[in-house]
């Protein structure tokens, strides 16, 4: 999670708006060792660049998404990324003017880059890894287990 903050002129809400990262299980019928594990809450100031990470334990052929879900809203996918690939591809209304993401060389660690932060940024960010013994995306749903 990182807490979004502005100038003193705005409401104490305004100053506190969080950005929760934790996984959502996208499928439920089965879980597997090498879980996703996205980094904990951090904190942020308005108009700096932070970065949200994920290990997925397992280098593999399949793309891991990052998702972003503004509480009460449907959840976007904001970028996918691979290994194999040199840059991420982006979900619809996403950018790379705001978002960004890189791999690390043993294809395991993804990372989720938001460029100049903005108070629309407020969310719970989440990544989450293909296994194919099921058929479907996975993470872990409780957020105090991807610290």
């Amino acid at each position: 999670m990182f807490k979004v903050q502005k100038g003193a002129a705005v409401t104490e809400r305004m100053r506190l708006l969080q950005i929760q990262v934790f996984c959502v299980l996208v499928w439920t019928s089965y879980t597997q060792a090498q879980k996703p594990v996205i980094s904990p809450t951090v904190e942020v100031s308005l108009g700096q660049r932070t970065t949200i990470s994920c290990e997925v334990g397992v280098k593999d052929a399949y793309a891991v998404p990052f998702y972003r879900q503004i509480p009460g809203e449907a959840p976007e996918a904001i970028l996918y990324h691979h290994y194999s690939w040199s840059d991420p591809q982006y979900g619809p209304g996403m950018s790379s003017a705001h978002f960004t993401a890189k791999v690390n060389s043993a294809g395991t660690g993804y990372q989720l880059i938001i460029k100049d932060v903005q108070i629309t940024d407020a969310a719970h960010y989440y990544c989450a890894k293909w296994y194919t013994s099921v058929n479907g995306y996975h993470c872990d749903p409780e957020p105090d287990k991807n610290l």
